[in-house]
């Protein structure tokens, strides 16, 4: 059986059990998960690091926003907004590559940017069922960094804690992208960013709020904001708030760059005067305060949701105020781009430590 017998691309799970020795070799050997976890542990796959990209202080992965620099995270941006600009040119960055997907719960929303980004690259996405890697069954999350990475030459994470995501990316032998964890949600944040970019033609001097629960595109958001120098408010309820060293280490980042980063209790204040607004998950009680907060801004001012369904949950807010066509348009583009730059090496080795939880 080839390896195009044994997977199947889109949403439907690729399952371990029904892959063959003979992907490489064109053998019909049946192996099972704890197989291939020893095959590909044993695996030589010459070239990795070889070629033009020897000696370029270049990242493996993407895990969270704070690994950037303002000039990767530019350029990131740049290449969002490009791809965003030329729909239908594609570029054979990844061609003939596949691009594994491992979600656990399932994401229907990032599998299908990832597969749409995939396959503008010349690649294909296939989704991974994540009862196949489970520790207990590989017998280790670096067990399961290994099978995934004889399979692919790429692979998008989600739902893992961020120390077993830390884990994974260490023992992975092709470049991770965090597709979301407990605590960040890079592409989500990439993805608003060149939204507000796109709509307001440029971040400087940009006001942004969030409002809602923090969570982990909140998190990546205020790296983001710290790394272009935008002026960022979050306003959480009071048993939600930011992550505190997170949140400390988004305001030195700000500190560095001219932006600022402050931290409230009260939407209202943080919605006043700002150039755009995110919505994060809102609970019941912020709803309405939320859409009557909204209504009452100016109509140019840029609202945008980090929740997939936010036009679907019952909210206050006009659907018409939320810009979600625009940004559905630049959620696959931001994954683009960030298996673009990690394919070419366009990303610094960052100096921070990888996050433990």
């Amino acid at each position: 059986m080839s390896m195009s017998q044994g997977i199947t691309e889109g949403p439907k799970s690729l399952h371990l059990a029904t892959l063959s020795s003979g992907a490489a070799s064109g053998g019909s050997t049946t192996m099972d998960a704890m197989d291939v976890a020893t095959a590909a542990a044993s695996r030589v796959r010459p070239g990795r690091h070889t070629g033009r990209f020897d000696g370029r202080n270049a990242t493996k992965d993407l895990l969270r926003v704070a690994d950037l620099t303002s000039e990767d995270l530019s350029r990131l941006r740049r290449l969002t907004v490009e791809f965003r600009s030329h729909p239908v040119d594609h570029h054979p960055a990844m061609q003939d590559r596949v691009v594994l997907c491992w979600f656990s719960p399932p994401a229907k929303w990032v599998a299908d940017s990832v597969s749409a980004a995939g396959e503008r690259l010349g690649g294909r996405s296939v989704v991974v069922d994540p009862f196949e890697l489970r520790p207990k069954r590989v017998g280790s999350i670096e067990n399961a960094a290994r099978v995934l990475s004889s399979l692919g030459q790429l692979i998008v994470v989600g739902g893992l804690d961020d120390g077993e995501l830390s884990q994974l990316a260490g023992a992975a032998s092709v470049p991770v992208v965090n597709g979301f964890s407990h605590r960040h949600n890079p592409c989500e944040a990439l993805a608003e960013v060149a939204t507000l970019e796109a709509a307001l033609g440029s971040l400087n001097g940009l006001r942004l709020a969030y409002l809602g629960q923090a969570c982990n595109v909140s998190h990546d958001l205020m790296a983001a904001a710290g790394l272009t120098g935008v002026q960022l408010t979050v306003a959480t309820p009071d048993r939600s708030k930011p992550d505190r060293v997170l949140a400390t280490q988004a305001r030195e980042i700000a500190e560095s760059t001219g932006g600022i980063l402050r931290l409230m209790r009260e939407p209202g204040p943080a919605v006043r005067d700002a150039d755009g607004s995110v919505l994060g998950p809102l609970p019941r009680a912020w709803r309405h305060v939320a859409g009557d907060l909204l209504s009452s801004v100016n109509p140019a001012v840029i609202v945008l949701s980090c929740s997939p369904s936010a036009a679907a949950e019952g909210w206050p807010v006009d659907p018409q105020r939320l810009s979600r066509p625009q940004q559905e348009e630049s959620r696959p583009c931001a994954y683009e781009a960030v298996f673009y730059a990690l394919t070419e090496r366009l990303i610094s080795e960052s100096t921070l430590p990888r996050p433990n939880g």
